[in-house]
């Protein structure tokens, strides 16, 4: 289904916060 968190940067998609929050660790 659709996932609630979209990286804004590379537009990985993520079914929880805490996931998209450790990926975005790999844009910095």
């Amino acid at each position: 289904g659709a996932k609630a968190f979209v990286c804004d940067q590379c537009g990985a998609q993520f079914s929880k916060e805490d996931a998209l929050e450790t990926h975005r660790q790999t844009h910095t």
